[in-house]
């Protein structure tokens, strides 16, 4: 298995995702870029209507000598899930295709981002990453487009390179990836991964990921002697899956780690759907970079499993985490001129329906995290999350909207004609720039 490409082509497909809500063509245009910047570009290619892809670009960009960047910069068109940046020193011919497996396992990651954000990387002050003389730069571009028809889209990534005297230390990546999870139908589960480091290091920043299933991602570092510190925990849901918050540090150069520790990242979700999930439509990983860098390290030690159950339906309904039974919360049936949502709707299992106010913050901390009071003067007023299928929702719920976008809402809010996502197959699957790089024709 290619672990390495996996990791990183999952992750950083983590970043962001927004579903392409525009029909329109994609008129593509050259980032502006700064003296000393290197910009590479992939060819346009198309996306078919509804379909999902991952093309690789093998540039005609080679580093002449070492190229050391602190930061990248990301274009993309619509339905963009990300675009990130590799070298390889097994050069290819220049070119774009739809990525294979096999090809990526000679790819070294350098970094890279969503579509939403234009930052792709901004590592530390005083924090770099190397591109070795003789590498080949290759961009990996993931499109997800959910419009009725086909777009022709094309990427750009802009690599700004350090001043001279500007990067004291260089890193390289540190991923922890589960491989095999599987996590049954209806049903709670968590995983734990356990990597112990191999040298003394620094980390300088840290990412966690699952996809829109995950319900809490917490990372920790136990020392020898068995005590944990925690430095990452975040709520799942969307936000772990298309946004999830990196963390930096630069306090004393990073968190210090000793030969002999170890990085401890455990995962949860709630598979709401009628599949067993597996990646990559279910993910587990971080991604942190750390120095003095020793190449790139991926762990998949996996030391315990948890559930598989289906949970009861009382389970935790105020924190959002409810099990499967839809909107429930109120122990009186609703009169006939009652919104569909009322003050004691707490919600399904992700909190999807629960009564929330323009401005009262209940939807914070839940997969659902848009309170439809902040956002329209008029209607019943719930939490509620994007979607592009109605997996995404939980129970309870459909995902319904237009070319515009579309969101989570009640069964009992969505009235009799929806048209919400389906998705039986599709939630199964889920120094100076000239002088550092040459073009060359492959």
């Amino acid at each position: 298995m290619n672990t390495r490409a996996i990791v990183v082509g999952v992750l950083f497909g983590a970043l962001s995702c927004g579903p392409n809500n525009n029909n329109a063509p994609w008129s593509y245009r050259p980032p502006a870029i700064a003296p000393g910047d290197i910009l590479l570009e992939t060819p346009e290619f198309s996306v078919a209507a509804s379909a999902e892809v991952t093309m690789c670009t093998y540039t005609d960009v080679t580093a002449s000598s070492d190229v050391i960047t602190r930061e990248l910069r990301n274009y993309q068109g619509p339905g963009g899930h990300h675009v990130v940046l590799f070298y390889t020193t097994a050069r290819q011919p220049v070119g774009v295709h739809e990525c294979t497996e096999n090809e990526m396992s000679n790819w070294r990651f350098i970094g890279g981002g969503q579509e939403s954000q234009e930052s792709a990387l901004t590592l530390p002050p005083g924090i770099g990453i190397k591109i070795p003389a003789g590498a080949q730069l290759v961009l990996q571009s993931h499109y997800l487009n959910t419009a009725a028809n086909a777009v022709r889209v094309r990427d750009a990534l802009v690599i700004r390179p350090a001043a001279r005297g500007e990067v004291q230390n260089v890193v390289d990546s540190y991923n922890i990836y589960d491989p095999d999870l599987s996590i049954p139908p209806r049903a709670s589960y968590g995983r734990t991964l356990e990597c112990a480091v191999e040298q003394d290091m620094k980390i300088v920043s840290v990412l966690g990921h699952t996809h829109t299933m995950g319900e809490r991602v917490r990372i920790s570092i136990v020392n020898s002697a068995g005590a944990e510190r925690m430095i990452y925990n975040e709520l799942g849901g969307d936000r772990l899956q298309f946004s999830p918050p990196a963390y930096t540090f630069t306090e004393n150069g990073g968190i210090a780690l000793q030969r002999g520790d170890r990085f401890r990242l455990v995962c949860d979700w709630m598979n709401t759907t009628t599949n067993t999930l597996e990646p990559p439509a279910e993910m587990c990983a971080a991604l942190m970079y750390y120095y003095p860098a020793n190449g790139a390290v991926v762990c998949q030690n996996v030391v315990a499993t948890r559930g598989g159950a289906q949970p009861s339906a009382d389970a935790g309904a105020d924190s959002g985490d409810a099990g499967p039974v839809g909107n429930r919360g109120c122990a009186t049936p609703a009169a006939p001129t009652d919104s569909c949502v009322r003050p004691c709707h707490r919600g399904n299992e992700r909190g999807v329906g629960r009564y929330c106010t323009a401005g009262g913050g209940q939807c914070g901390g839940i997969s659902a995290f848009v309170c439809t009071g902040d956002v329209q003067s008029s209607g019943p007023s719930f939490c509620t999350r994007p979607c592009t299928m109605d997996s995404q929702c939980g129970s309870g719920a459909v995902c319904t909207g237009d070319e515009r976008g579309r969101g989570c809402v009640p069964v009992e809010c969505a009235g009799p004609a929806s048209d919400a996502g389906a998705d039986a197959a599709a939630d199964a699957s889920s120094s100076d720039a000239s002088s550092g790089m040459d073009a060359s024709a492959g």
